[in-house]
């Protein structure tokens, strides 16, 4: 009897578990993840000499300006319509407001721009209804001022109760340091610097990771609006005994570009920052090159020069290298880890069972299974038993 009630209790079990998992393939499940994650646009609030870093964005400044990136997933077994939705699909930002970013759409069609209207609406976006079949994406990437702590989505669409918040797996972002010699291919050709040693460092002011962001958005740094916005560091220390004399026989030190501009420059000798006139004298700056003669430097002292760029510098080359310049180290700090990467996970998840039903199988339900399985086991075993004394008998 207890036989008969396990079978008859499993055979229910699995036939509830077919259906929900039939009801699911036929589109009775719907579900709407999303995720978010941001950081500071700027990594410095201040030029070395003082001044305020701003960023701008149509010639309107921006307040407390931060990357935002907010990603929507149809998770459920079934189409969304545009008949589903009752209204518009928000996206908000809570004490913060957009001014501006780009939608990434995967598939590239999800959004048709001719009949799918994006607008702005109390500082975050408003969508029309669209199609996003299970698996669709649609990704924004935005410049919003404020801290966009609770940003969310919210809609209503009929099926779902609403739009489900994830926790990105991170809350920070880091940077990568590579490092390499600017005129030996080999580290191993890398020789034992015995009169200055000279490093550039390459980093980011701003976070527009992947270059996302449009080119309307701007920073201000003394004086000047830089798009993607870099500054490369040259430090130059003398680590002899002996005083260097100013412009070193007046040999230069040359750097070249192809795509990015230079800007301008902040010059320090060691924590004091140089006058004009010393500036003049040893860095010359075009658009796409660098010329740079060496300050008077005392033993041990070092220089400072760091130049802003718009663009991100990996295109810059060596062009000119004076008799003093045994070697330069370029250092170049990237993302370690793109916006996509701290977007939580959210595939596509398929509920066959539902949490009573399992709560029923383990308590109820699996234990007689497992009483049938070992009395079948024991039968066997008798059977093995009875077979091997027939055979002992028989010879």
């Amino acid at each position: 009897m207890d036989t008969a009630l396990a079978l008859l209790l499993a055979a229910a079990s699995l036939a509830v578990a077919y259906k929900t998992m039939r009801n699911q393939n036929k589109g009775k499940h719907r579900r709407l993840h999303y995720t978010s994650t941001w950081f500071r646009f700027t990594l410095r609030d201040e030029s070395p000499n003082g001044k305020e870093v701003k960023t701008y964005h149509d010639d309107r400044r921006v307040i407390d300006p931060h990357f935002v990136a907010i990603r929507i997933v149809n998770t459920g077994q079934a189409p969304i319509t545009p008949d589903d939705f009752s209204g518009p699909l928000d996206i908000k930002f809570e004490n913060s407001r957009f001014e501006i970013g780009t939608l990434v759409q995967d598939p590239p069609n999800l959004l048709n721009f001719e009949t799918d209207q994006i607008h702005a609406k109390d500082g975050g976006l408003s969508v029309t209804p669209f199609l996003m079949n299970p698996g669709d994406t649609l990704t924004l990437f935005g410049l919003v001022q404020g801290r966009p702590e609770n940003a969310s989505v919210s809609t209503r669409i009929a099926g779902i109760r609403e739009a489900i918040h994830i926790e990105p797996p991170n809350d920070g972002m880091l940077l990568k340091a590579q490092m390499r010699s600017m005129i030996f291919e080999l580290k191993k050709d890398w020789p034992t610097i015995t009169r200055i040693n000279a490093a550039a460092v390459l980093a980011p002011v701003t976070i527009n990771p992947m270059g996302e962001l449009p080119g309307q958005v701007t920073s201000l740094i003394n004086g000047h609006y830089i798009s993607n916005a870099h500054e490369l560091n040259l430090i130059f220390t003398n680590i002899t005994d002996l005083p260097i004399q100013e412009g070193n026989q007046g040999e230069e030190l040359k750097f070249t570009f192809e795509s990015t501009r230079v800007y301008n420059f902040d010059m320090s000798i060691g924590e004091k920052w140089a006058s004009k006139d010393l500036k003049d004298r040893c860095v010359t700056l075009e658009k796409a090159h660098i010329s740079i003669k060496l300050p008077r430097l005392k033993a041990q002292e070092y220089v400072l020069i760091r130049i802003y760029l718009s663009g991100d510098g990996t295109d810059i080359k060596l062009s000119s290298q004076p008799s003093w310049l045994e070697d330069i180290h370029m250092m170049r700090f990237d993302y370690s880890e793109t916006v996509e990467t701290n977007l939580a996970n959210t595939k596509n998840r398929v509920l066959l069972i539902d949490k009573r039903l399992h709560r029923t199988w383990y308590s109820r339900v699996k234990p007689k299974f497992d009483k049938v399985n070992r009395l079948v086991i024991n039968v066997k075993t008798q059977v093995k038993k009875k077979i091997a004394n027939h055979t002992r008998r028989s010879g």
